[in-house]
């Protein structure tokens, strides 16, 4: 119950993929064809990239049930991050 498993991996010195892959288990649902009795999957997969003046980041966290029902309306966010050191 409320399981989560991630799992990241870099290619060359500026590009980090990964993925997180979270498990539910919620009662209400287990006649749900959406679910495996019950036990509902909610994935995320992220891309970072690392630019010399910022970090760009792309994260996808798809809705199954949407996704099911022939809407493909993820949850996607771009992240612009920098620091400065002096």
């Amino acid at each position: 119950d409320n399981s989560t498993v991630y799992i990241g991996k870099y290619f060359g010195s500026a590009v980090y993929v990964d993925a997180l892959m979270h498990l539910s288990y919620d009662e209400t649902r287990i006649d749900d064809a959406a679910t495996l009795q019950g036990l509902e999957l909610q994935p995320e997969f992220g891309l970072e990239l690392e630019t010399p003046f910022a970090d760009i980041r792309w994260n996808l966290a798809p809705n199954i049930d949407a996704m099911l029902n022939n809407i493909i309306v993820s949850s996607t966010s771009l992240t612009l991050s920098w620091k400065f050191s002096f």
